[in-house]
C-alpha cells in the first residue's frame, strides 16, 4: 500500500510540474501602428496577463513620430533602453496620463534612451517612443523639463510647467525617413486580453492532498471489508 501511495504522489507531483510550468518571456511587436494618446495607444494583449515584458519592436519616421503602449508594471524596478538608428526618447505615464519619468540620449552617435525607475503602485502604465523634439504636452505646458545643454529629457524631479496635468499633446519637430526600433525592458509584463487564455494553473500540494485522501480512503475500505 505505502508503494503504491508514493508512486501516486511522485507522478502527481511530476504532472504538477510540467503543467505549472513558468511562462516565457516574450517581446511586443507593433502590428498596427501605435497611438500617441491614452485612447490610441497600443495594446500588450497579446500573450497573457502577467507574461514577462522583455522588449518592444516598432517604426518610427515619415510622419510616425510617436509611439505609445499599454503595458502593466508590478511594483519594483522597471527599466526600458531604446535602440535605433533615430534619435529618440522614451516616456513613462501613469494609467491617468501623468509623467512619471522620461529620458533621452544625451548627444549624438549615442540614440539609445534610457529610463529606470522605481514602481510602488502596480497596474498599467504607458511606455512611450518619440522622435527627438517630439515632447509630451499637458494643457498646462510641457510635462518634462528639458535640459538645453544636452537636449536630454529630465527626471520629473525637475518637471515642466505641465507635469502636474495629463498628456494631451505633443510638439513637433523633424521627422525622418521611417526606421525600426526596439525597446528592451525590464519589471514588465503583457496586460492581456479577451483573446489571449489564460494558462492552467494546478497546485502541486492540492494535488498531492487529494490523491493522499483518496488513497487513505480507499485503504480504510480495503481493511473493513477484510
Amino acid at each position: 500500500m505505502l508503494q503504491k501511495l508514493s508512486t501516486a504522489i511522485i507522478f502527481t507531483a511530476l504532472l504538477s510540474a510540467g503543467i505549472t510550468g513558468k511562462v516565457s518571456a516574450v517581446s511586443l511587436t507593433e502590428s498596427v501602428d501605435a497611438g500617441e494618446f491614452l485612447v490610441n495607444a497600443g495594446q500588450s494583449n497579446s500573450q497573457p496577463a502577467g507574461t514577462p515584458l522583455t522588449g518592444i519592436n516598432g517604426n518610427l519616421g515619415d510622419g510616425d513620430n510617436i509611439d505609445l503602449y499599454q503595458i502593466y508594471l508590478p511594483s519594483g524596478t522597471f527599466t526600458a533602453t531604446g535602440s535605433s538608428g533615430q534619435d529618440t526618447q522614451l516616456f513613462l505615464f501613469n494609467d491617468s496620463g501623468l509623467g512619471v519619468i522620461g529620458g533621452n540620449d544625451p548627444n549624438s552617435p549615442d540614440f539609445n534612451p534610457s529610463i529606470s525607475t522605481n514602481i510602488s503602485t502596480a497596474g498599467n502604465y504607458y511606455l512611450g517612443i518619440s522622435l527627438v523634439g517630439f515632447n509630451p504636452q499637458s494643457a498646462s505646458g510641457p510635462i518634462f523639463a528639458i535640459d538645453p545643454t544636452t537636449n536630454g529629457v529630465q527626471d520629473p524631479s525637475i518637471p515642466g510647467s505641465g507635469f502636474s496635468s495629463s498628456l494631451n499633446g505633443w510638439s513637433t519637430g523633424f521627422s525622418p525617413a521611417q526606421e525600426g526600433y526596439t525597446i528592451s525592458v525590464s519589471g514588465a509584463q503583457f496586460v492581456g486580453g479577451n483573446a489571449a487564455a489564460v494558462p492552467f494553473d494546478f497546485n502541486p500540494t492540492f494535488g498531492v492532498t487529494i490523491l493522499g485522501l483518496w488513497a487513505g480512503w480507499k485503504y480504510l475500505r480495503n481493511r473493513k471489508k477484510s
